[in-house]
């Protein structure tokens, strides 16, 4: 099975000049492993055991105030049989390339993406058959946003993110700590054969929901304070990089086209207004997850 990683000193986000190398080396010159670092994405990564773990190193110093948090982590990394060292800061910082780790870094394998292949996968897989609250990640290439997304769809409690084999961040240390650890607790897979799969969807009766701007004159779109919300509707959300938006074989699958209204009128949106056209695709993913949120917790 194919996954999210990159094998690499340097990830998709860094050639595409997003973010710092990911922290990823191999392991016995054959495994590729990170250093997944900060307090919430460690104990997240720990309870989730979405990943290969392999050592928890924790800073050695006992008076700071993260001490005791780092205490419950070497518990629970014992309880899971895992190696537990205690190391300076200094060595930490190395290891983690000076980034904000808190006392803890946790040495451990990329996380396992499966692949959904077919409609009734998918209800087993959320236990239900309707009421669903699904996310699709189209090519989201930043990885600060693909956290910040992931940490929305943790919040709102949807069902589950699908995401795009190619194209993609890798699921690594900087997504883990933009989500707080929320990706490490999600349920996250790939679909096979996309657009075939979206259209048995559709048939099936789902809602297939892309994320336009809003001065998108596309078809079918509507705005999201007049989108009415169906309880019992199956439901996947759509969120396209901030470059290209969604794909157009995403959008030919959509059903429907949502837009979030700026909040100047038509007549307003001129220059210097017009500058700023759209909101950030983690900001959109909240607001627009919000209008679902009661309908999750009812399903």
């Amino acid at each position: 099975m194919k996954t999210l990683w990159r094998i690499s000193h340097v990830s998709f986000a860094v050639r595409a000049g997003k973010a710092k190398p990911a922290l990823i080396k191999k392991r016995d010159g054959k495994r590729a492993i990170e250093y997944l670092y900060g307090l919430n994405p460690i104990s997240s990564a720990l309870a989730g055991q979405k990943r290969q773990m392999y050592q928890l190193t924790l800073d050695e110093n006992k008076e700071n105030e993260a001490h005791h948090r780092r205490h419950e982590l070497a518990i629970k990394a014992q309880e899971l049989n895992l190696p537990v060292v205690y190391a300076t800061q200094k060595k930490i910082e190395k290891l983690v390339r000076g980034q904000p780790h808190q006392g803890a870094v946790l040495e451990c394998g990329p996380i396992k993406v499966n692949t959904i292949k077919s409609v009734d996968e998918i209800y087993e897989r959320s236990g239900k058959i309707k009421g669903n609250t699904w996310v699709f990640l189209d090519q989201i290439t930043d990885p600060h946003n693909y956290g910040a997304l992931a940490r929305s769809a943790f919040f709102y409690n949807v069902d589950g993110v699908f995401t795009t084999m190619t194209g993609s961040c890798p699921i690594n240390s900087t997504v883990s700590k933009v989500s707080t650890g929320a990706i490490e607790l999600i349920d996250v897979y790939y679909l096979h054969n996309i657009e075939r799969l979206m259209q048995k969807m559709a048939v099936r009766g789902w809602k297939i929901l892309a994320t336009e701007a809003e001065e998108t004159k596309a078809k079918k779109l509507i705005p999201l304070d007049e989108y009415i919300v169906n309880p019992d509707e199956n439901v996947v959300v759509i969120f396209g990089s901030e470059g290209r938006g969604i794909s157009s074989y995403l959008k030919r699958s959509a059903t429907h086209r949502l837009s979030i209204r700026s909040g100047y009128l038509s007549e307003e949106f001129v220059y210097p207004v017009s500058l700023v056209d759209s909101l950030n695709v983690s900001v959109s993913a909240g607001i627009i997850l919000n209008h679902f949120k009661k309908r999750i917790k009812k399903s």
